[in-house]
């Protein structure tokens, strides 16, 4: 079984280059006609399983029109706290933010949650256990919080199957 995993399209914040987690932006214009140029790129897939952030939704929509959504709040992207919606040249004098993006996984966002948090439990919604468990593959729509969990840490490197708009 393949497992198509998927970042969202590009949001407002996005194309501002802002940290957005948990704010539940919708997908730009430039998003979704980004999202309907992929879609003849996308492999099928039996079920679809999404974060429950609006710009997962609507990603997966457009990638696979008509299917039904399952909603995985384990796929949900972290709240960035004071980070939310900044960008790094709002944050780059920030110790706690230049700790994550030298790579620390284990600080906390202030106001905001630790990045421990972000655990995306695989048992609960792992391909093998998706719609009937068979079929030819199992696409999820999150973020990048969660897709750099199950790469090892990494947002870069891809599962494989793995799709990027």
């Amino acid at each position: 079984m393949e497992f198509v995993l998927i970042r969202h399209s590009l949001t407002p914040g996005n194309l501002e280059k802002q940290y957005v987690g948990s704010t539940d932006q919708p997908l730009a214009p430039e998003g979704e006609a980004l999202a309907r140029e992929r879609r003849e790129r996308m492999p099928e897939v039996d079920g679809i399983w999404v974060s429950p952030l609006k710009r997962c939704r609507q990603t997966a929509e457009l990638l696979f029109p008509g299917m039904e959504q399952r909603i995985v709040p384990d796929l949900q992207e972290c709240d960035f706290g004071d980070y939310e919606c900044k960008t790094w040249e709002e944050l780059k004098d920030e110790e706690i933010y230049r700790a994550w993006i030298g790579g620390d996984m284990t600080i906390t966002f202030p106001h905001g949650e630790s990045n421990g948090a972000l655990h995306c439990p695989l048992p609960q919604w792992h391909p093998d256990r998706g719609p009937g468990g068979q079929g030819s593959g199992i696409g999820a729509s999150s973020h990048r919080g969660p897709r750099r969990y199950l790469a090892g840490g990494d947002g870069d490197l891809r599962p494989s199957g793995a799709q990027a708009l």
